[in-house]
């Protein structure tokens, strides 16, 4: 189980805390007593762009949100609703294991078949893993 370095989210469907995001804004502008054209071009975001995150109105892109969150220095993770189909891990986490948390997330599935394409995807990168390992020890 993992629990350092930065924190991720991955959702089927995800929601963003927009309220919360233009407050981090907000607070990041008034602390460097910056305008928010300039925050937008250190962003690399457009100027209307940047406006309507911060008057949370409408929802840019998450290209665009990945770009103020990475201004901010804030992970994408925390401007993320939990919905039941959301996964949050860290970077150092085992990827398998946020692969079967997103399965069994995955509420299009019945939770039969989401352990039987647990199982099936288990075997499958244990499979791949063995050969890969044996592949650079020769």
């Amino acid at each position: 189980m993992g629990g350092v370095g930065r924190l991720y989210g991955v959702c089927m469907t995800p929601k963003i805390k927009t309220i919360e995001l233009s407050r981090a804004i907000k607070r990041k502008l008034e602390k460097n007593s910056m305008s928010q054209r300039q925050a937008a071009f250190e962003c690399g975001v457009s100027s209307s762009t940047l406006s309507r995150i911060i008057s949370a109105k409408g929802l840019p892109d998450f290209e665009n949100i990945a770009k103020v969150c990475d201004w901010l220095n804030m992970p994408y993770a925390n401007f993320l609703e939990a919905t039941e189909d959301c996964v949050v891990f860290y970077e150092d986490q085992d990827k398998l294991e946020i692969i079967v948390a997103l399965i069994n997330g995955d509420e299009n599935l019945a939770p039969e078949d989401r352990r039987k394409l647990i199982d099936i995807f288990i075997a499958a990168y244990d499979g791949f893993a063995r050969v890969q390992n044996a592949a650079t020890k020769v």
